[in-house]
């Protein structure tokens, strides 16, 4: 976490749960797992299902997720209203560790899907 320094890893079926201060974080997959599948709470109910899945060449790598909302940084931030923060929340899933080198010809299939559940 950019904010508090802590490690995530994405190893339950437990949504993950924002509160009400500034968060950065990035979830590792846990052991041999490479695809990312995470539920976020976005509020009272709500949550989204979030599964992402990529490859090099054909060889599967690991993914991780990034969750953030900026709170209060959102007022120095020129693309955000000074409380849209409320209704956002940012989740980015990335290839972000163990991904080999990008060599011509070769290429990265990534794939994510979001869904409201």
């Amino acid at each position: 976490d950019k904010v508090s320094g802590e490690e995530y890893v994405n190893d339950s079926d437990e949504p993950i749960v924002i509160k009400d201060s500034i968060v950065d974080r990035v979830y590792a997959p846990m052991g041999e797992k490479v695809g990312l599948d995470v539920v976020v709470g976005t509020g009272p109910g709500r949550k989204i299902l979030l599964k992402a899945n990529g490859d090099v060449d054909g060889k599967a790598v690991p993914v991780s997720g990034v969750v953030w909302n900026p709170v209060e940084k959102a007022k120095s931030m020129a693309d955000f209203g000074d409380d849209q923060f409320n209704d956002m929340i940012c989740v980015e899933p990335g290839l972000l560790s163990d991904v080999p080198v990008l060599e011509a010809g070769k290429k990265v299939t990534f794939t994510q899907v979001i869904k409201s559940v």
